[in-house]
Formats: structure tokens, sequence, C-alpha cells
């Protein structure tokens, strides 16, 4: 159906972002139908590294996300025929199962793997150093292969950590907005969901160091917590009356200092998948001003009307996945 050339040219074009709205469409009809029962293409780690550098440093990559449609396509497409095919075997490589890769200053490429809880999902993994982490619903981590010698991870939403003490290897884990938790060996609790507005990161035992780039945010210790605001950029440093509440999601059990609006929205997405929406400036910051304790018992019916009264709101569903507070 192809030729050489021709996909060669279509998938330059791609990655300067210049192909057009059929060509993609095109690019991405050639993932999905081509080649069943051809066998993979092999790559030597020399080449898999030129080729993801060229994808790297590619114009269509470094200012903008991939189209998820054409990922999805490239996702599902598992084999390769001939060489020329083989930068969109590495781009799979890449952005599948291993995740986004690094190339080290070295130039030698680092593997990346990442492991993803669903909504109303919590797991326990154990990382290849024997640390222990409990992985919150809707949820991500992703570290190196040689996580032994390298012990650092992405993590996106929540978790606990039960970190092995390990002198020589510091265990550091990255958030969103460039927030650095340090540790050596400890227990403790990060929340960074990219639907809230902080990082909580929270020690039950031990000590860590929490920073913003070069700047240190604290150096904690049991039942102490750097909040980061990573809206405006602030930061607070609390003491907390017992951490382990602050993990009570492991159990099933909620805790909440003046619930916010956007943690209720988080809670009901991530747990029960119901869309929580509301309009106005208003509404955006409501507070319940009370402690809030909730189980997994609860329905989110249950949930909303304990907020709204608190709260003083009302709210309608929409949709049997869809509630609008106002």
């Amino acid at each position: 159906m192809y030729q050489k050339t021709s996909f060669k040219t279509l998938l330059d074009r791609y990655l300067e972002g210049s192909c057009t709205p059929e060509e993609e469409a095109l690019l991405a009809r050639f993932f999905e139908q081509s080649g069943e029962q051809q066998k993979p293409a092999h790559l030597s780690e020399q080449d898999q590294a030129r080729m993801f550098m060229a994808f790297r440093d590619s114009p269509r990559f470094s200012g903008q996300p991939v189209k998820r449609s054409l990922l999805v396509s490239m996702f599902r497409y598992r084999v390769w025929k001939v060489a020329v095919w083989q930068a969109a075997a590495v781009l799979l490589l890449l952005l599948g199962f291993w995740g986004w890769d690094k190339v080290s200053r070295s130039g030698k490429m680092i593997a990346y793997k990442q492991i993803s809880n669903p909504k109303g999902t919590v797991s326990k993994v154990m990382l290849p150093d024997s640390t222990e982490v409990i992985l919150n619903a809707n949820s991500s981590l992703s570290y190196a292969v040689d996580f032994s010698e390298n012990r650092e991870l992405q993590l996106t939403g929540e978790a606990l950590f039960n970190v092995s003490k390990d002198e020589t290897h510091p265990f550091i884990i990255h958030t969103a907005g460039g927030i650095h938790t340090k540790v050596l060996g400890t227990s403790f609790t990060i929340r960074s969901y990219d639907n809230l507005p902080e990082t909580r990161i929270t020690v039950i035992s031990g000590r860590i160091q929490v920073q913003h780039a070069d700047t240190v945010l604290g150096i904690l210790s049991s039942n102490e917590r750097v909040v980061y605001n990573r809206q405006g950029g602030g930061s607070r440093h609390d003491i907390v009356a017992d951490a382990n509440k602050q993990a009570g999601w492991i159990r099933g059990q909620w805790e909440y200092e003046n619930m916010s609006l956007q943690e209720l929205q988080a809670l009901l997405f991530n747990y029960y998948n119901i869309h929580v929406i509301a309009h106005g400036p208003a509404q955006q910051y409501l507070i319940a001003n009370a402690n809030m304790n909730f189980t997994s018992r609860q329905s989110a019916e249950d949930i909303i009307n304990i907020f709204c009264n608190t709260a003083n709101c009302h709210y309608k569903w929409l949709n049997h996945a869809t509630v609008e507070v106002y």
C-alpha cells in the first residue's frame, strides 16, 4: 500500500509539523492496518539513541504534545516490515510501556518504566531497591530500569513511600511544579494531582528534604508537612497531629481540613469517576469550614450532600456522571 519513499516523506513531514489533517489521518491508518504477521525490526542501542534524539529535537515535539489520536494508532501498530519504518518503531518504544526515555549527558539512553493506576484503584508496588510504594487512585509513577543505581522517579497523583535505606544512592521524587523530595530512608506521602493547585508532602517517620529548583523549602521530620502552591509559588511548613491520617486513603478513608471545592472535585473524579462542575468565581472558591471525614463505603451522593450542607451551597445532577454545584 505504501512505498518506502512516500512513507518516509510522510513521517518527515509529520515530525516537521507540516502534515495536513488528511496526511495525519493517512499516517494513522497506516499504523492501524499494517503488517500483523511481520517480525519486529531490531535497532541497536546506538541507533535507538540516534533516532530518539531525532524525534526529541524535532520541532513537532519541542513545542506541543503529540496528538493523542496518532499516538494511539502508533501504539496499536506492533510490527515493522522495512528498515525505513524503524523510526516509528523507536517512537512506539519511547511512548509506550516504558514511557519517555531520556538521554544522559554522556549520550547513553536511560529507559524508564511507568506504572499507572486507574480511577478507584489503590495498589501496592515494590520497586527494584525493595522500596514499597502504595499508589493512590488515578496516579502514576515512572522510574529507571536500573533503579537500584539510579533512585529517581516521577510521580503524578498521590503515593505513600516506605523507602529502603541506601546512603550511597539518595531517593529522589520529582513532581509537578519543579518540586523535588530527597530522602535516605523514611516513610512519607506526596499528593500532587494535576487537578489540584497544591503539592503536599507529609512525613510519617524519618527525615526528608523538599526543594523547589535550587531553593530548599524545608527539612521535615515526623508529623511535619510542606504545602507548595504551584499556581502562586508560595509554600508553608505545617505541624500535623497525626501524619498517618494523611495516608488514610490506603484504608479507604479520607480526612480533610476545611475541604475546598477543588478537593471535592478531585476526590469524586479519582474514586467515583464523577465530574463536579461549578460556574462563577464565588462557586470556584467554596470551602467547607470543618473537618470532613469520608470513607469508601459512602456514595458520591452522600459526600456531595455533606459538603454542600457545610459549605452552604446547592447541587444538582446533570447526568449520571456530572453534578453541578451552585
